[in-house]
């Protein structure tokens, strides 16, 4: 039976992408298109190995607004998201390209770029 998890096998990983913002690089972490497979969850290896291991709160910023997802380690540098909050993002933003980058010095939330 196929886990809700799968997404590794139908995406394309890029490993330590970075992108310029103010002139400092921002490590990426994962990457997905948002489908409703993932309403109930996201799972994605941290390209950036920054994630803390065990269970986390992810803090991610996108503009102006903010989202408090539940994030897991689940082994093998691979992390889930899931939760409530998750799911609702996720019907919101259906089918947008989500990018998610590594924190930046002395900030306590991740970025994300939707497009």
């Amino acid at each position: 039976m196929q886990s809700h998890c799968s997404l590794l096998t139908s995406q394309k990983r890029k490993e330590n992408k970075s992108v310029v913002r103010g002139g400092e690089e921002m490590a990426t972490i994962g990457e997905v298109n948002l489908t409703e497979r993932h309403e109930m969850q996201w799972k994605f290896s941290d390209g950036s190995r920054t994630l803390a291991a065990g269970r986390i709160v992810l803090k991610v910023k996108h503009r102006s607004q903010r989202w408090d997802f539940e994030c897991k380690n689940v082994g093998g540098g691979v992390f889930c998201i899931s939760g409530s909050a998750w799911g609702s993002f996720v019907r919101q933003n259906k089918d947008a390209m989500l990018t998610l980058y590594a924190k930046e010095e002395g900030e306590d939330f991740h970025r994300i770029h939707l497009r």
